[in-house]
């Protein structure tokens, strides 16, 4: 049986918007794209998703990203892979509903022709609000304020995200995925200097994953 979570699907929000696609070293005329559109692939997803149960219990969370490539036929080829990762068992989740995927795409094109391009997919997993004894949300809990934050994010509005991120990991220091988030707010905000500090901390942390999208702003 599915475990029911609350989930977002940030494609084209935050990381994806900079990798964008790409064939042979050269941008894609347009990108690759769900038959169906965003809706319907935000529909499978979540409709097929399952949070693994060990990750629910110890309330990890946080956001995969994989790559795809997509064929000139409309599907998957080459080997899917995760350029972030965040747990073994969410990794193991996002492969396995990435996979499902295989042959349900129209392709990017380059010079009115369709070509094999690249395709980010972020996969965020967080689990439901920690609740009260009369199950009410957890006001100013770091998952509470984790939870605003990604709404926030994906609103675009990138300095309330900002503040809940902050909120969260007052109560929370050393979460690199709050950490995370918290660092690509400030990218988009024009902090390169605070995304670095945060970038440091998170390498400081021994985070197994070390962004490119991050590390272009804090070489050393």
């Amino acid at each position: 049986m599915k475990n029911k979570l609350f989930l977002s699907f940030l494609a084209g929000i935050l990381i994806t918007s900079a990798l964008g696609a790409q064939t042979s070293g050269r941008n894609t005329e347009t990108l690759p794209e769900y038959k169906g559109g965003n809706q319907a692939l935000y529909q499978f997803i979540d409709q097929n998703i399952q949070y693994p149960k060990q990750a629910l219990d110890k309330r990890i969370r946080g956001t995969v990203l994989v790559n795809i490539t997509v064929g000139p036929k409309g599907t998957i080829i080459d080997s899917i892979r995760i350029v972030h990762s965040v747990d073994p068992e969410l990794d193991k989740e996002a492969l396995r509903i990435a996979s499902l995927l295989k042959n349900s795409w129209n392709p990017g094109t380059l010079n009115k022709k369709a070509v094999a391009a690249e395709y980010s997919l972020a996969i965020s997993f967080i689990p439901p609000y920690q609740k009260d004894k009369d199950g009410h949300a957890v006001y100013g809990s770091d998952e509470y304020n984790f939870n605003k934050g990604m709404a926030s994010s994906k609103n675009k509005d990138y300095l309330n995200a900002l503040f809940y991120f902050s909120d969260a990991l007052d109560s929370n220091s050393s979460d690199v995925n709050i950490l995370f988030y918290r660092c690509l707010c400030k990218v988009r905000l024009g902090d390169k200097s605070g995304a670095c500090d945060d970038y440091k901390r998170i390498t400081s942390l021994k985070h197994p994953d070390k962004p490119e999208l991050l590390l272009k702003y804090c070489k050393n």
